[in-house]
Formats: structure tokens, C-alpha cells, sequence
């Protein structure tokens, strides 16, 4: 916060030196003095429409007239910023007063007409009147005398005790043009009452005069000239100040040109880095998705391929294979009473396939009555009497985390196969796999959700779950029941 102080401090500072500088006509100290005090930022004077317009009046006093309205331009714009509407007015005003002296009399009426039109909406009289007198001045450069002498007389109805000199000078120079009376009334007023400058007029113009009345026309010629060669050496005393001014200028300019180069250079590399990065970031994310879904389906494939392998291995040590070899087997025996008159060859094939047959029968009824007695020896362990000892009781007990674990562990003991077959197809969860156990131990849903502590309905959508997963296509919860069945 103090910082933003003594920053403030600072502007305001360079403004009023600015602004000595002014008045005593060391214009380019005044000019480095008002250029620096803008380029401070500060939101709490809002003076920076008064250090460009401060700056328009030097160059506009230097006849360095397009640099001037580039500073009334840009005061204009701090003043709308700032919402100063009697700051805006001023600016118009001075604006307007550049075009005047570049000839461009309609550009000039133009702004006046909407400065005009700004003041009346601040109901201020005296920066209406100064509005109208700006007026006066267009039309009578414009030889307007009309529309000017409409607006007069509202000018000096209401003359503010600063600005007599002015209005007075403003309304002797239609006159001048109108009533040559009137004129020498104001002028003679003027030359006691007025400013240097209203003076300077005053006694121009009624040396002019007085010569004119004598018509000694040599002596108006002679006057003339002076006149005119007064005016050329002003101009040529300020040239060299003008040279430095612009000079001055266009130096900050080509600095302001440099240093939004600049910034467009240091943006363009920004949004460069920042595509770079973007497209290095699409492709990085379109690499990992394409590698994932790569993975995906190889998991996929692997998937399908370990299930077929599973279903086959279920298929061959089914009861249902069992009654297939039977039936095989009775038709190769009737083949063998019919081949008696046959080759010898043809005999021992068929003979052969009928012991391979009940061999094969031999091992499924083995491995059949190897898993029952399996799962008879988990169902008559601790665990598996304590599973159905709290399927039947009324409080509803259900398997606590080491329960759970001992029945993981007993089923590892006697049915190894069990969960290495499931993995071997999908990576499913532990709590998954006590559901599947329970299944295989034929606990009903209502029992497993007693025993896991969790609603029936949790228990069918794990199911359905699980055979969606390894199949890869919708079914219910029964048809995952019988699959595990057939584990």
C-alpha cells in the first residue's frame, strides 16, 4: 500500500513540475516532466487526462498540430475513464481549436457541437458559455456571421469575472467583422482591461484604425508589414524549440513502437510455446489412449481365450461328457458286434477309441468325486460350520474380516483350482470372491447378504456384475450362479 503511495506522490509531483516548467515557457522540460507523469500508473488521482492535455497545449503553442491532437485524443480517452465529463468538455474544446487554426473549420464546429452537447447535460453555465464561445470563434472563422451572432448575446449575459478578457476579445473580433462601433468599443475596453494578448489585438487593431481614419495608406502598409514580420519571427524563435519538441515525440514514439513490437513478439512467442505444449500434450494423451485401448483388447483377447480354455476343461469333466462317452461308448460296442466279419484293423481302432472312452469317463467321475468330497471337507470345517451356523441364526450374524480370510484360505486348501481358474480369466475383488465361494457352498442371495452385510440387491447387481465381466455380454444372477456351480 505504500508503495502504491509514494508511486502516487511521485505522478503528482512530476505533474506540477510539468506545469512550472509551462509557465516558464521551458517547454521541453515541460514536455519530459508530463510524459513521465503519464506513464506512472495510478488509480487513485486520475490525472493523466490532464498530463496529455497539458502536453496537446505545448505542441499546439509549437504549431506541431497533428502531435497535439494525438495528446487531446488521448486525454479524452483517460477522461472518459475517469468519468470526468467537464475534463471531456475542455479537451473538445481545445481540440476543436487545432482544426480552427489548420483551417479545418467543419471538423472543428463538429466537436463543438458534441462538447455542446455534454455541457448541457452538466447544467454548468460557465462551461456551457465557453462551449458557445468556442462556437462564436468557428463561425466567425467560418464567416458565419449569422449562426455567431445568435450565440453572442448568451455569452455575454452571463460573463464569468475570469473569463471577461476572452469573451470580450471573442465577441470584438465579430464585430470587427459586423459593426466596426461595437468593435472599437470592446478593443478600446480591451486595451486597458484585457490580457497581453487581448492588449496585442486591442492596439493592432486601433493603430489600424486610427491610420485608416488619417488614410494615410502608406503608414496601414507599413503596419502591416510589421505585423506580419512580428508574427514570422515569433514563429521562427520557437523553430528551434519546435525541432527539439518533435524531435522529443517522435523518439517516445518510436519507443512506444519498439516496445509493443516488443510485447507482440514476446506474445507470439508465448502463444507458440503454449500450441507447442498443447499439441505435445494431444499427441502424449492420444499415445496413452491408443496404448490403453491396445491393452484393453489384448486383455480382452486374453479374456475370451482363458474362458474358452475354462468352459472346455468344465465341458470335459461334466457329468453331462460323462453320459456323451456312454452313448459313444454303446455305439461302438454295436459297431464291434457288427464288425465281426470285418477286418481285424477296424476292430482294434474301434476297441481302442471305447478304452480311451472309459478311461476318460473314469478320470471325470474321479475329479467329480474328488471336488465333492472337496467341498464336503469346507463345508465340515470350522468355517464352514460357522458359515452354516449364522445362515440359520435369527440375529443375523455376518463374517467378520478374519472369518472371511480363514474361509479364502480353507478354499485354497481343498479347492485350489478354484480361485486360480476365476484370476485366470479376470482380476476380480476379495469381496467379489466371497461371493463366489458362498456360491459355491450353495448359500442363497438373502443368506450372502446376511454374511457379507449388505443387501440382497448389492448381492444380484455383484453378480450380474461378475457375468457381465466375464463374458462380455449381459445375463442374471443365475447365470452366474450356475457357471460357479460348475467350477
Amino acid at each position: 500500500m505504500q508503495n502504491k503511495k509514494d508511486y502516487t506522490f511521485l505522478k503528482l509531483a512530476l505533474y506540477y513540475a510539468g506545469r512550472i516548467k509551462s509557465e516558464k515557457d521551458e517547454a521541453m522540460k515541460a514536455v519530459n516532466f508530463y510524459t513521465k507523469a503519464a506513464s506512472i500508473k495510478d488509480t487513485i488521482l486520475n490525472i493523466n487526462n490532464k498530463c496529455y492535455s497539458q502536453l496537446g497545449n505545448i505542441y499546439y503553442d509549437q504549431y506541431l498540430y497533428d502531435y497535439a491532437i494525438d495528446m487531446y485524443t488521448k486525454a479524452y480517452n483517460e477522461a472518459f475513464i475517469a468519468k470526468d465529463d467537464i475534463a471531456m468538455v475542455k479537451i473538445l474544446k481545445d481540440k476543436a481549436l487545432v482544426h480552427l487554426d489548420k483551417g479545418e473549420t467543419t471538423l472543428a464546429l463538429k466537436l463543438l457541437k458534441k462538447a455542446l452537447k455534454m455541457a448541457e447535460h452538466t447544467k454548468d453555465i460557465r462551461c456551457i458559455n465557453s462551449v458557445k464561445s468556442y462556437c462564436v470563434i468557428a463561425y466567425t472563422d467560418k464567416r458565419d456571421w449569422g449562426n455567431a451572432q445568435k450565440l453572442l448575446p448568451d455569452i455575454l449575459h452571463n460573463i464569468n469575472k475570469a473569463d471577461s478578457s476572452a469573451v470580450y476579445f471573442i465577441a470584438a473580433n465579430l464585430y470587427k467583422q459586423t459593426d466596426i462601433s461595437k468593435a472599437n468599443m470592446l478593443y478600446s475596453f480591451l486595451k486597458n482591461k484585457g490580457n497581453i494578448y487581448a492588449k496585442e489585438e486591442a492596439y493592432k487593431f486601433l493603430t489600424k484604425e486610427s491610420l485608416g481614419k488619417e488614410k494615410n495608406f502608406e503608414s496601414i502598409k507599413f503596419f502591416e508589414r510589421y505585423t506580419h514580420i512580428v508574427d514570422s519571427i515569433r514563429r521562427n524563435t520557437n523553430s528551434e524549440m519546435m525541432a527539439k519538441i518533435k524531435g522529443l515525440y517522435d523518439y517516445q514514439k518510436q519507443k512506444e513502437r519498439i516496445t509493443r513490437i516488443s510485447k507482440e513478439k514476446n506474445e507470439f512467442k508465448l502463444l507458440f510455446a503454449s500450441t507447442t505444449v498443447f499439441l505435445l500434450l494431444v499427441t502424449t494423451f492420444a499415445f496413452l489412449l491408443i496404448s490403453r485401448l491396445r491393452r484393453r483388447a489384448q486383455e480382452e483377447k486374453r479374456q475370451v481365450f482363458m474362458l474358452k480354455k475354462l468352459q472346455d476343461e468344465m465341458r470335459q469333466n461334466s457329468l453331462e461328457k460323462i453320459k456323451e462317452n456312454n452313448k459313444r461308448i454303446d455305439e461302438l460296442e454295436l459297431q464291434l458286434i457288427n464288425a465281426t466279419n470285418e477286418k481285424d484293423e477296424l476292430k482294434k481302432r474301434l476297441a481302442d477309441e471305447k478304452e480311451k472312452l472309459l478311461a476318460q469317463n473314469a478320470i471325470n467321475k474321479l475329479k467329480i468325486e474328488e471336488e465333492n468330497l472337496a467341498l464336503g471337507s469346507i463345508k465340515n470345517t470350522d468355517i464352514g460350520i460357522m458359515i452354516q451356523k449364522k445362515k440359520r441364526s435369527e440375529t443375523k450374524e455376518y463374517l467378520t474380516k478374519e472369518e472371511r480370510k480363514q474361509m479364502e484360505d480353507t478354499f485354497d486348501l481343498f479347492m485350489p483350482s478354484f480361485k486360480e481358474k476365476l484370476w485366470s480369466v479376470y482380476d476380480i475383488t476379495n469381496r467379489e470372491l466371497n461371493v463366489c465361494m458362498l456360491i459355491k457352498l450353495g448359500c442363497k442371495p438373502a443368506d450372502m447378504a446376511c454374511l457379507l452385510g449388505c443387501t440382497p440387491s448389492a448381492i444380484s447387481k455383484i453378480r450380474i456384475r461378475l457375468y457381465k465381466k466375464f463374458f462380455n455380454k449381459p445375463g442374471s444372477a443365475e447365470d452366474w450362479d450356475r457357471f460357479i456351480l460348475s467350477l
